[in-house]
């Protein structure tokens, strides 16, 4: 199974200051989506990352972030909270997508009506 995978930052929320420091990221939400290649079957994830105070030592301006630095960040993050390595907690992420294009080509509980249950009739037995 081949899935394309498409991360997705937006909104970022910063703190205007933090110490002598400006428009400092704290909180990215952020969106995962695969795609499976033969099927076309769509499925994503949702989350917030929250970030520790900003070094100042190793500090992006704003408008100098790019998508890929955040995205590292939120994979940092859920590595943390997971007690993961990044690459781990990124595995992680995608395997939950893998799951969910499985359960929807292949549902491992699905809704049936009772037998005795018609549809197309008012009476029921």
């Amino acid at each position: 199974m081949a899935i394309t995978y498409t991360w997705r930052i937006d909104p970022l929320e910063i703190k205007p200051t933090d110490g002598s420091l400006t428009d400092v990221v704290c909180v990215a939400h952020w969106q995962l989506t695969g795609v499976d290649d033969a099927t076309q079957i769509e499925t994503s994830l949702y989350g917030k990352a929250t970030f520790a105070s900003a070094d100042v030592n190793n500090f992006t301006a704003y408008d100098n972030l790019t998508e890929e630095q955040v995205i590292g960040w939120v994979i940092n993050a859920a590595a943390i909270e997971n007690g993961q390595t990044p690459e781990q907690a990124e595995q992680s992420l995608k395997d939950t997508i893998i799951t969910q294009i499985n359960e929807i080509v292949l549902p491992s509980i699905v809704s049936k009506n009772p037998p005795w249950y018609n549809y197309y009739s008012e009476e029921t037995s």
